[in-house]
């Protein structure tokens, strides 16, 4: 299983995979906010999708995007969300370690 993060133009943002390398055996449950991961399209690790693909909800598929690269709106949403996710990961990672983590946002501690 894998996630996809849309952007506001329902291209792929992020293709997140179920399994973290750095994080094994922590659910994404537990690596993300429920938030976060309520905005997500879950789909089977076969389906064939790649970042700035679109998808299309009535058929449920992906497919090359013919949209422009970039949105007019930018990717304030995307950004907000994936920022979230990421120090949601990073605190996982740190409480199950129980270390010192620098981010990309400051050095935090997790104990």
């Amino acid at each position: 299983m894998k996630y996809i993060l849309l952007d506001d133009r329902n291209r792929v943002a992020e293709i997140i995979p179920e399994e973290n390398t750095l994080l094994p055996g922590v659910p994404i449950e537990r690596r993300y906010p429920e938030e976060f991961l309520r905005s997500l399209i879950a789909v089977d690790d076969a389906v064939d999708v790649q970042s700035t693909w679109e998808y299309d909800f009535e058929t449920k598929e992906f497919s090359p995007s013919k949209q422009p690269e970039t949105p007019a709106g930018g990717y304030d949403k995307v950004l907000d969300f994936t920022r979230s996710a990421k120090i949601a990961e990073i605190s996982a990672a740190a409480e199950v370690a129980r270390v010192d983590v620098k981010t990309p946002y400051g050095e935090e501690h997790f104990a």
